[in-house]
């Protein structure tokens, strides 16, 4: 696996930006080392935000998903949820349309079923209108303010489970590591030069490989995190 104090080292090497030098540690750097930290940890900040729009068309990246915590479970007479309700620490956000399920405590697992999506309008007329009657939900929505919503409004403790986006990983520490396979990573290190160059903080003989090597390494990354290929344009020799 690739640290983050390696792929800024790469990104050095490949850059052109020092000569000889590469970063040994990604803390308490100055000058162009400090550039190479700051567009690396940007650089991935980026990849992992490019498909927010599809998250509710199909989940976005695959390596971004993750089930509920075991110790997910609804509380009596609640209809909206919090992620940190929900003892999830690391939310980015709710899947639309995804599978949750939940079941009886007092009758086990094998009364594990699902909660049917509906939009929020449709939710806040059948839930949050007149009165109430709590009992095993059945439905499930996401409010305006972002919460995850069931309803009825459950009369027993119901554990839940499901998947959600985990926010955009954030590189701090010299031996953080990508969440992405590791077949993947050297996208980050591509992206960071182009980002150089752009900065003008790269030779621009540079960008035309940075460039293809970006391209042919995201549209990997998309086929094996999306399940889908995209086609990308290239630039011409």
């Amino acid at each position: 696996m690739s640290t983050f104090l390696e792929l800024c080292q790469d990104v050095a090497r490949e850059s052109e930006v020092v000569s000889g030098v590469a970063p040994t540690t990604v803390t308490g750097q100055t000058g162009d080392l400090l550039k190479i930290v700051a567009r690396t940890r940007e650089a991935w900040r980026d990849i992992q935000i490019s498909q927010n729009r599809v998250v509710a068309e199909n989940g976005g990246w695959r390596f971004l998903r993750k089930a509920f915590p075991t110790t997910a479970v609804l509380i009596v007479n609640t209809v909206r949820y919090m992620p940190t309700s929900l003892n999830i620490t690391d939310h980015g956000e709710w899947i639309d349309g995804a599978r949750i399920t939940i079941w009886d405590p007092d009758i086990g697992v094998s009364d594990q079923g699902p909660l049917t999506f509906i939009d929020w309008p449709s939710f806040m007329q059948l839930y949050l209108e007149g009165t109430q009657t709590a009992s095993k939900p059945v439905n499930w929505s996401v409010s305006d303010d972002g919460e995850l919503c069931v309803g009825p409004m459950p009369d027993k403790a119901y554990p839940i489970r499901g998947l959600y986006r985990r926010a955009a990983q954030v590189l701090t520490a010299d031996d953080d590591e990508p969440l992405c396979p590791e077949d993947y990573h050297q996208v980050i290190v591509w992206k960071s030069i182009m980002k150089l160059v752009q900065a003008d903080e790269a030779p621009r003989t540079v960008l035309e490989d940075a460039t293809r090597n970006y391209l042919d390494l995201m549209s990997a990354l998309e086929a094996s995190q999306l399940g889908r290929i995209t086609v990308r344009s290239r630039p011409l020799a």
